[in-house]
């Protein structure tokens, strides 16, 4: 079988082979079906057999792993670009934002998605946003599969990797799924980092791939990628900014107050995440109470429900300064371009 001119870039890697997963196109509910003229049925068959048979425990353990190691900006930093965005004129209308998954698994299988948690995944991503009345919509326009026994335990930080699989990050998030050997269950390129850099392939989502919905365990709801995304269009931590500090002087951005937290107003100074899903929200800084259902909290994702009007307005300031090129223009206006499949011949 020959593979499209993309994949054929990846047949002299050492110990890495590849298939596509399905190429695009869109349902209802905002997921790309797969289809292509090119394979015939039997071939759809042996791949639903296949991602069956390779199905494996998606467990995750609270007490082995690193909730997000996403790297926030100093406070200094995350003040005055805050501001900066805030400050730009922006509105937030109805957006399309497009996903470019790159799933690596094993060679013995572990890694692999079937295509329910993915579709789950899509629609919990969407659900979080529109419940909180964030009027964007995530599609997934391409899903591929890799199989490298040392990409699957690198691709959080493997930047050789996504400079080989990273598809045009200017106008798709880049999301990859493993399971990354420093037992991080997600981590993000916040757009501080990148300012006017929109098409480096450092601007990337990894999630592990046990936090796709279906699996077991307090993290295995789809809330990862939720965080993730968060990160991705411009939010840091609700605890982040002060870290284990609660009277750290004067908020750079209203000159009174305290600046423990992240800088936006309608979410209470919190210096701690929290931890499980407490029946009452525990108390890090004081007169206020942690935001344990927000999803930019570290709760169990069972707890996670909540982003506030403050951090939807930041994410569409900040994607609109610093990630324009993700919506046509600027501004939310959705994209009208599609990814091209991968094609097999």
């Amino acid at each position: 079988m020959k593979f499209g001119r993309r994949s054929e870039r990846l047949m002299g890697q050492p110990g890495i082979s590849f298939h596509l997963n399905i190429p695009p196109s869109k349902d209802a509910v905002g997921m790309d079906v797969f289809k292509s003229q090119s394979w015939n049925h039997s071939m759809k068959k042996a791949l639903l057999f296949l991602s069956l048979t390779l199905a494996v425990s998606t467990t995750v353990n609270a007490d082995e792993v690193t909730r997000c190691s996403t790297v926030d900006p100093s406070p200094d930093v995350m003040a005055a670009i805050t501001a900066k965005a805030l400050a730009t004129p922006h509105s937030n209308p109805p957006a399309v934002i497009k996903i470019a998954w790159h799933e690596i698994i094993k060679s013995d299988g572990t890694g692999a998605i079937s295509t329910e948690r993915m579709r789950e995944q899509i629609s919990d991503l969407n659900r979080s946003m529109q419940a909180n009345g964030i009027p964007i919509t995530f599609q997934l326009a391409s899903w591929s599969e890799y199989t490298s026994d040392s990409w699957f335990s690198s691709c959080e930080d493997n930047q050789d990797m996504r400079d080989i699989l990273a598809i045009a990050p200017q106008n798709y998030i880049n999301v990859y799924s493993c399971s990354d050997a420093s037992g991080s269950l997600g981590k993000a390129s916040i757009p501080y980092f990148l300012q006017g850099d929109e098409g480096s392939k450092e601007n990337f989502v990894y999630v592990n791939f046990n936090t796709l919905p279906g699996g077991e365990g307090p993290y295995a709801e789809g809330a990862t990628l939720v965080h993730e995304i968060g990160h991705y269009l411009g939010l840091v931590h609700v605890f982040e900014i002060g870290y284990g500090v609660c009277a750290a002087g004067n908020n750079p951005l209203t000159g009174t107050g305290n600046w423990s937290g992240d800088f936006i107003m309608d979410t209470p100074p919190q210096s701690m995440p929290t931890a499980g899903c407490p029946m009452v929200a525990p108390s890090t800084c004081p007169g206020s109470q942690n935001s344990i259902h927000n999803y930019m909290d570290y709760s169990n994702d069972i707890c996670l429900t909540t982003f506030t009007p403050g951090q939807r307005d930041l994410m569409y300031a900040a994607t609109s300064l610093l990630r324009p090129t993700l919506w046509a223009g600027g501004g939310g206006a959705a994209r009208a371009s599609v990814l091209a499949p991968i094609k097999i011949p």
